[in-house]
């Protein structure tokens, strides 16, 4: 049966064609496999999924069990190399601040923890029903994706952390996406038929304004590798921490000693 399209459904296909192909070329110009590897891997299994879902979309295929879980398996790997990306640049990003690495880490894993048995909970109450559980679960997910994105950019903001511009486009075009499909999902739940309905558009027309920010990042970045400022190995840290932590031990004593010993001089009475 041949499947007709209305003219907005044409243009859009084709735009999204065209950005996915100015994606892909800026991706591979830039060397992002060199800065950031489960992102370059995301987008390399992203768009030719992308046009294989096309394909099956408008087959007798569409409607079948295969049909499905290719959809949504491809849909949970592509949601667990995103929040992959956010670890990766978390690494990236704290690295040269030992100081407050540890702390970071340890904050960020208890957000992500929690939220991730909230999602396993979550999904679990809702399994007898394949579409709400499946729906459920990537509702949890993006939601972990959202607040550990929240949580790092608010880290970052109150520690003055430096960002390379490219890892914070990448991360708000993350944030945006997730945000918007924790409420889609559950739009989707109580959607009948999911194609072509408003659970559908929002989701990829979301994904495309996404998708227009990481272009227009990786446009506007250097091809040149992205490097963080320079900083000492930690052992270097390890092995001058002492000395200053005594240094400024010994000036304290100092100052303590002849704040006393001034106070003592203007309580004794003038000769």
């Amino acid at each position: 049966m041949p499947w007709s399209f209305t003219p907005f459904q044409i243009a859009s296909a084709i735009f999204g064609f065209a950005l996915d192909i100015v994606f892909v070329t800026f991706v591979l110009k830039r060397n992002l496999h060199r800065n950031l590897i489960c992102f370059f891997i995301y987008v390399m299994i992203l768009v030719p999924r992308g046009f294989i879902w096309f394909y099956i979309a408008h087959t007798p295929l569409f409607r079948t069990l295969p049909a499905f879980y290719f959809y949504w398996l491809t849909e949970l790997i592509l949601s667990l190399l995103r929040l992959a990306t956010i670890t990766e640049i978390c690494l990236r990003a704290l690295r040269p601040y030992p100081a407050i690495r540890g702390f970071a880490w340890r904050l960020l894993s208890a957000v992500g923890l929690l939220l991730l048995l909230w999602t396993a909970h979550f999904t679990l109450q809702n399994l007898p029903k394949p579409r709400y559980y499946v729906t459920a679960g990537m509702q949890g997910l993006e939601l972990t994706q959202a607040a550990l994105l929240l949580t790092l950019l608010a880290f970052g903001i109150y520690y003055q952390i430096h960002l390379p511009p490219l890892y914070r486009w990448v991360l708000i075009g993350i944030c945006f996406y997730s945000a918007v499909q924790v409420g889609n999902y559950a739009l989707g739940r109580i959607t009948l038929q999911p194609s072509y309905s408003l659970f559908n558009y929002i989701e990829v027309y979301s994904f495309t304004v996404s998708e227009f920010v990481w272009t227009w990042a990786l446009w506007r970045s250097s091809p040149a590798r992205i490097e963080l400022p320079a900083t000492a190995p930690q052992a270097v840290y390890d092995q001058f921490s002492p000395v200053i932590h005594d240094r400024l031990r010994t000036m304290n004593d100092r100052l303590a000693r002849f704040v006393a010993g001034e106070t003592a001089d203007t309580r004794t009475p003038a000769q």
